[in-house]
């Protein structure tokens, strides 16, 4: 009697930015001195196929506002929906990108707000980053080997960790090394602000290591906090700027997979 097998794989992974503009009205009837913070929290994501190049993408962002009125910290929380149509071609900037046989489609998402400005009568205008990372989850049929059904195999992909420890930030942009990433399907970059001021940093990109164009947005670093950063477009080099108006101190870590 035969045995069915499948092979469960993992193919064709992407990250892309969606950018979102929200007004946000505050209940308040005195005057809104200032916004102190804003965060931004992905609650729900869903996806769905609509052809064989294109799926939906929506979800729901929840806010935490906090504001200040007379001296007085205060904070409000609201939702904001998003829905877009979004293509594979975009995805992977290839022009026939089709979602393969037997495949379900794998998201997941993050927020943050990277920018705000209040506005008469207690609006606020936030506008919202949210970095998406999916790939193809695929079933392949494996049944004409089934005789080798006792071997167990796994393919761990290589795993590569860069590490530099308490650089010193100034209000002269500097640059990590450039990092060959050609090979590689995951890269995410971490920082950690250890100093007293805030710190700046943003992504960059290349395709010959010495043109260089910025990926996505820069990103404030609060002291004593960290953040993680992800890119969007890809590239044969990335590297990281990073900068500060006062002086601070950091740790960055760059680590890929793939």
């Amino acid at each position: 009697m035969g045995t069915n097998f499948y092979l469960e794989t993992y193919l064709h992974r992407f990250t892309f930015y969606h950018y979102l503009v929200e007004l946000v009205n505050i209940p308040e009837s005195s005057n809104i001195v200032k916004i102190k913070d804003i965060k931004a929290s992905v609650l729900q994501l869903e996806d769905e196929k609509v052809n064989e190049n294109n799926f939906i993408i929506q979800g729901i962002i929840e806010l935490e506002i906090s504001y200040v009125i007379a001296n007085v910290v205060k904070f409000y929380n609201t939702r904001v929906n998003f829905n877009f149509l979004k293509g594979l071609k975009q995805c992977y900037g290839e022009k026939d990108v089709c979602f393969p046989e037997n495949c379900k489609l794998l998201i997941k998402a993050s927020s943050r707000a990277i920018k705000n400005s209040l506005l008469p009568a207690n609006q606020v205008e936030v506008k919202i980053a949210i970095v998406f990372q999916g790939c193809f989850k695929v079933f392949q049929d494996c049944s004409s080997i089934w005789k080798c059904a006792d071997i167990e195999v796994n393919c761990v992909p290589a795993f590569e960790s860069h590490k530099k420890e308490d650089l010193s930030v100034g209000n002269i942009a500097e640059f990590t090394q450039a990092f060959n990433i050609a090979q590689k399907e995951l890269i995410t970059f971490f920082v950690k602000n250890k100093g007293d001021s805030l710190v700046y940093v943003q992504l960059e990109i290349s395709p010959n290591g010495v043109d260089w164009i910025a990926d996505a947005y820069e990103v404030e670093i609060p002291p004593g906090q960290g953040e993680a950063l992800v890119l969007a477009t890809f590239l044969k080099y990335t590297r990281l700027k990073y900068y500060s108006l006062n002086s601070s101190l950091i740790d960055i870590y760059l680590q890929t997979q793939g």
